[in-house]
């Protein structure tokens, strides 16, 4: 019986950002400090639910490395790894999801982020890219105590505790390890049903070298993109996709590599999406997930 199991997935990002700094003014009001006793003061930890969680967006990457942000529904965004800022950049089609099957029952597909929030208005509504055909978790919680981040996702349908550690190297007073460029992505996953299940995590990300930062991507078609690689990589510690590309010239700004690998042994992998046209692809992507076979 399936009881509980651990998986590590990591996104390691070889782009760099030079983050801003703000001080205080020499002649601020000393006054309008907070007192060391309120400073160090242990409060409650806030946890974020509902409407809330739209607003979320917690930092996550390296010292001076740029950074990717983990919104409150558990979902990655803001995607600032491209020499600038880049707020409101999301990576088109990428994200984490879950196969669940119960013994004796049919197979369910779940995104492994909260529902999605309001609003829904424009002329498309929630883009394609965020694939919003796909099924949500129907719950989010998020915790965030930095460097550390958690988010807890719940469904009836799904009688599994799943909760999403995230977090980046950080080691007091060690600045070459604290400026790793990757990001932890660590699902806990522990089966309250008492009977045997079938569990897999998917993760589908879009290769992004190529993209300098300006605007934002609104699908793979970016002319900006062009001869990107997907090489499936195994090694004893970690496996994955490590992404390239051989169009961006090594002197442009927009150079860079990126990859997504993981600490588990069990693994299946598309280097790539195909689907026959006009099928949309977050179709594709659950047709070929929910006929996945999994162990």
């Amino acid at each position: 019986m399936f009881k509980k199991t651990r998986l590590c997935l990591v996104l390691i990002v070889f782009f760099f950002f030079i983050p801003a700094f703000a001080s205080l003014s020499a002649n601020q009001d000393s006054a309008a400090a907070y007192p060391a006793q309120e400073l160090f003061k242990l409060g409650p930890q806030r946890v974020f639910e509902g409407p809330s969680l739209k607003e979320v967006a917690f930092p996550l990457g390296g010292i001076g490395t740029g950074a990717v942000s983990l919104g409150g529904r558990g979902n990655l965004r803001d995607w600032e790894i491209f020499n600038r800022p880049g707020k409101g950049v999301d990576l088109p089609f990428t994200c984490f999801a879950l196969y669940f099957q119960e013994e004796g029952k049919a197979p369910l597909v779940r995104v492994l982020e909260g529902p999605l929030t309001p609003p829904f208005t424009g002329q498309d509504g929630i883009p394609r890219t965020s694939v919003p055909g796909l099924p949500r978790m129907e719950r989010a919680r998020f915790i965030g105590e930095y460097p550390i981040a958690r988010v807890e996702l719940e469904d009836a349908k799904i009688p599994l505790q799943i909760t999403l550690e995230a977090f980046n190297p950080f080691l007091p007073l060690k600045p070459e390890e604290s400026g790793i460029p990757a990001v932890v992505l660590r699902y806990r996953i522990k089966n309250l049903s008492g009977k045997s299940v079938k569990v897999t995590v998917a993760g589908s990300i879009l290769n992004p070298v190529g993209f300098d930062g300006a605007g934002t991507i609104s699908g793979v078609g970016l002319d900006k993109f062009g001869a990107n690689r997907n090489r499936v990589r195994k090694e004893e510690r970690l496996s994955g996709l490590f992404m390239s590309s051989d169009k961006v010239k090594p002197d442009s700004p927009a150079i860079g590599t990126m990859a997504l690998t993981t600490t588990w042994k069990d693994l299946t992998y598309l280097s790539r999406w195909d689907w026959p046209r006009p099928w949309p692809r977050s179709r594709i992507i659950r047709i070929s997930f929910s006929a996945a076979q999994v162990g």
